[in-house]
């Protein structure tokens, strides 16, 4: 069954670049006789504003989009995040750059989607023990390719 989702972060009220993702994903789901999910990305506590999930889901359901099963928001599934992280293993580092640090190192390298990370990490965090991090994935050096099932490869 096709499952399509839509996964807005609490950040503010839906501006209309959201509800137009919103609406595709939906439309989608429903031409493909599945189902509409929706996951309330919380995880980022810090930028989470106090009711904005409430002002979401009222704009949602005020155009017409009900999901078809629980919300499920990002903050209860922490173990489950944990557990992936750990099946992952030696496959993933911890990055501790800013999105300013990473903004200023990946004008060096431009990919055909876009900045290149450099891998300032990848030896080791350059800031140990930092309280928020990221984990990226280890890779090799040649180009990866995926094959999308709309956009061919890329």
């Amino acid at each position: 069954m096709y499952r399509g989702r839509f996964a807005p972060s609490p950040t503010g009220a839906l501006h209309f670049g959201s509800m137009v993702t919103a609406v595709a994903s939906y439309l989608e789901a429903k031409a493909n006789q599945g189902k509409w999910l929706l996951r309330i990305e919380d995880i980022d506590t810090t930028r989470t504003q106090t009711n904005a999930v409430n002002d979401i889901l009222y704009g949602l359901e005020r155009f017409g989009l009900y999901w078809d099963e629980a919300i499920t928001y990002q903050t209860q599934r922490i173990a489950l995040y944990e557990s992936a992280l750990a099946t992952l293993g030696e496959h993933v580092y911890p990055c501790s750059c800013t999105r300013k640090q990473l903004l200023r190192d990946t004008g060096i390298a431009q990919g055909a989607f876009g900045y290149i990370y450099i891998g300032r990490c990848r030896q080791g965090m350059l800031v140990a023990n930092k309280p928020r991090f990221s984990y990226r994935l280890k890779t090799h050096n040649a180009p990866i390719c995926v094959h999308d099932s709309l956009q061919g490869k890329l």
